[in-house]
């Protein structure tokens, strides 16, 4: 199952996003995510009332370009039935304010309308604080420009225990000039820190052109330093890592950590007394005293031998 979890909502055509939609499902993708993308203050009635709209998969496909409309035909000509896509909703927010960032918590309802948070920070006290304390799903990098941040391999390794992952776009690998060169190197950059664990590649494409097809992507990916195996993991086991964390984001408010410890030793002494005065005892204690006789009476035979 592939994914491209960044579609930018923004202020685009309905007909965009639909052509957008059917390129996804005819280069193969199964789940996109629309994000809403939100630079600066985050208030609550803003989340509440901007939340990306599903686009009509009929619709969608109407609206798709001729070229993937005769793909689309092809396959269904070959007996395969037409690809259902799962579109997600997401919410970005673009800041270098910490106190901007603190929105970005799990006691703000205005977020369990979404199904992935991130947060793209713009100076280092974000993006540690991204890693280290935001309840959020993603940490978007832009790599296509000069990073506004200094990388923290600490704080990175304390979002990777957390769950959080981080995103890097092809869109800035497709371009030319200085965007190129610094898409290539912050991303190495990127997967050397990590280790390439934790990273998801997304398209951040604003139309269906800019797209490329998961296969493509894998390839692309391993240029920045990703194994292949780790290539194909960040638009598939890694994106669906962050939909889990997502859906336990939304489901779970705390959680309750139950630590168990081995019980302290006990010395039990038992006092070895004669057999008079085991047949003077109850039959309690009878039990007892015939039982360490024999256990006497075996340990005098082991020291003989």
């Amino acid at each position: 199952m592939f994914y491209d979890l960044n579609h930018e909502y923004g202020d685009l055509d309905l007909r965009v996003r639909r052509e957008r939609l059917a390129t996804a499902a005819g280069l193969g993708f199964d789940c996109v995510a629309n994000a809403r993308v939100v630079v600066g203050r985050l208030s609550s009635q803003q989340a509440y009332r901007c939340p990306p709209e599903a686009v009509s998969e009929q619709d969608a496909f109407e609206s798709a370009s001729p070229g993937i409309k005769r793909a689309l035909q092809m396959c269904q000509a070959l007996g395969a039935q037409r690809r259902s896509i799962r579109q997600l909703t997401r919410i970005t927010l673009v800041t270098d304010d910490v106190q901007q960032a603190q929105a970005l918590t799990a006691r703000n309802k205005a977020l369990e309308a979404y199904d992935i948070v991130s947060v793209q920070p713009q100076n280092d006290a974000v993006f540690k604080q991204a890693c280290t304390t935001l309840d959020v799903d993603l940490i978007s990098v832009d790599i296509s420009g000069r990073l506004p941040f200094q990388w923290h391999q600490k704080a990175m390794r304390r979002a990777l225990e957390r769950g959080i992952h981080f995103e890097v776009c092809y869109a800035g690998l497709l371009q030319g000039g200085a965007a190129r060169r610094n898409a290539f190197a912050n991303a190495k950059r990127l997967t050397q820190l990590t280790w390439g664990k934790g990273i998801i590649v997304s398209s951040g494409a604003a139309s269906g052109m800019a797209m490329r097809g998961p296969h493509d992507v894998i390839n692309l990916s391993t240029l920045l330093g990703l194994k292949q195996q780790q290539a194909k993991e960040a638009i598939s086991k890694r994106c669906s890592d962050v939909v889990r964390h997502g859906s336990q984001r939304q489901a779970l408010k705390g959680s309750i950590r139950i630590e168990t410890s081995p019980l302290p030793a006990m010395d039990i002494q038992l006092s070895v007394g004669s057999s008079q005065s085991g047949s003077e005892s109850g039959d309690g204690e009878k039990g007892v005293s015939s039982g360490e006789g024999q256990v006497q009476k075996r340990l005098r035979i082991e020291q003989k031998q």
